[in-house]
């Protein structure tokens, strides 16, 4: 899910890591669903911020911030009218 991290590892050597972004997936749980949906309208109504990767996967127009049509598009991706495309 959003927020994991996958290391490269030589031995016991990191060699490169990167940070997982599941568009659409606000919480980190690997799912979209609801909970998601709620998260964006949280962030769009100032009743909490999401920041770093999981405002990235909240994204999901891919114009670099959270508005209400990233709202509608998991919306509709949640009520199976819809795709989200994976940046």
């Amino acid at each position: 899910g959003t927020g994991m991290v996958v290391k490269i590892i030589d031995g016991n050597t990191v060699t490169a890591q990167c940070t997982v972004i599941v568009t659409g997936d606000t919480n980190g749980d690997g799912k979209v669903n609801i909970t998601d949906m709620i998260a964006i309208k949280s962030h769009l109504l100032k009743k909490s911020t999401l920041n770093n990767e999981y405002a990235r996967a909240a994204d999901t127009s891919g114009d670099n911030a959270i508005s209400i049509t990233d709202f509608i598009q998991l919306k509709a991706k949640i009520l199976g009218k819809g795709e989200i495309v994976a940046r």
